[in-house]
């Protein structure tokens, strides 16, 4: 007889094996489905969320457009009447205030000061400020005209700098001039300001040319094409 009987492992012992497994798969699944369903609602409350924000800027935003539309519908009730058409002023064209705070349609305004020449208001004969206006719609004269008043109120911007940096320096000689130990202080500021001298000096130089160049151009059109002088001192 053989010493000792050769028995196979018990089933039970098998079954509990597989059991466990199973057991460990499960739970591996609900894991991973209970991760992904918290992913998910996670992403539905973030797409509720910013549909929420969007509807809300959108009520907003129509409560704006109303308002301004009531605003605007409020301004047409109590606007006047243009005085060059004598039509109502409304928001079918383009409207222009001027600096006396008179308003006109655009296209009246310009076909207005086109055809007269006239810088005054229609109403009140406040001046018009050429700068006030847009070029694109003036007469090729009065363009001529702005483009001379530019360079003016360029040459007198470019000399108030030159005439201050002149006067900086003389400040700065007569510091050092009482008290001879600066100079080592304000030799540099001294050098720095000579220098914006000379370049606002040059700058001034050339706004002065430009604007013989545009003043020339300005009155030999009028010359040319022979305006009254009446009309000339209501540009001037």
């Amino acid at each position: 007889m053989p010493l000792f009987n050769k028995r196979r492992p018990k089933k039970v012992a098998i079954l509990v094996s597989t059991k466990s497994k199973n057991r460990s798969k499960s739970n591996s699944f609900t894991r991973k489905r209970n991760l992904i369903a918290t992913r998910f609602v996670s992403k539905l409350n973030t797409y509720k969320s910013k549909i929420l924000e969007r509807n809300t800027k959108s009520r907003a935003l129509t409560q704006k457009l109303r308002t301004k539309l009531v605003s605007a519908l409020d301004t047409i009730q109590k606007s006047d009447d243009c005085s060059l058409c004598l039509s109502k002023i409304d928001l079918k064209e383009p409207i222009t205030t001027l600096e006396c705070s008179h308003k006109f349609h655009s296209k009246c305004l310009y076909d207005y000061i086109n055809k007269t020449r006239d810088l005054r208001c229609p109403l009140c004969r406040a001046s018009i400020e050429l700068t006030s206006l847009d070029s694109n719609k003036l007469s090729e004269v009065l363009g001529l005209k702005l483009k001379s008043d530019a360079a003016e109120a360029n040459v007198h911007t470019t000399r108030a700098m030159w005439v201050e940096a002149t006067a900086y320096i003389t400040r700065i000689n007569e510091d050092i001039a009482y008290n001879p130990e600066l100079i080592a202080v304000m030799s540099r500021r001294l050098e720095r300001a000579t220098q914006a001298r000379d370049e606002a000096h040059d700058m001034y130089n050339d706004a002065l040319r430009l604007y013989a160049i545009a003043f020339e151009k300005y009155y030999t059109y009028m010359y040319v094409n022979d305006i009254d002088n009446t009309r000339v001192t209501q540009i001037v």
